[in-house]
């Protein structure tokens, strides 16, 4: 799998994004793209531990980015990669929702 950049470029600078009005990076399957962005937030949780500082991540709920957290997973486990520095929130939590509640995202996480 060749790395792609996924560094910001100006939208449409090439025949890939040429219709393109944001930053768009194109993957040749969900697998490729979600493996790529679960180590660049790796790669930044480390850097920043490196520095003694925090982390501060906004996860989205639902089903889209279920791969990209099986893959961080994946490199928790075989790197030892830890979260102590990382503080994070749900972006997608309903607002007043209790914890308990069936539609709550943060009993799944509990």
């Amino acid at each position: 799998m060749a790395k792609k950049n996924l560094k910001y470029q100006s939208p449409g600078i090439n025949e890939e994004t040429r219709f393109e009005k944001l930053h768009t990076v194109n993957f040749e399957s969900s697998q490729e793209a979600s493996s790529l962005i679960a180590r660049e937030i790796c790669d930044l949780v480390k850097s920043k531990q490196e520095k003694n500082k925090s982390c501060v991540i906004g996860f989205a709920t639902g089903s889209s980015p279920t791969l990209v957290y099986q893959e961080i997973i994946k490199i928790h486990k075989n790197e030892s990669l830890s979260f102590k520095n990382v503080i994070a929130f749900n972006l997608d939590e309903y607002y007043g929702i209790k914890k308990n509640y069936i539609n709550s995202y943060d009993l799944l996480l509990n």
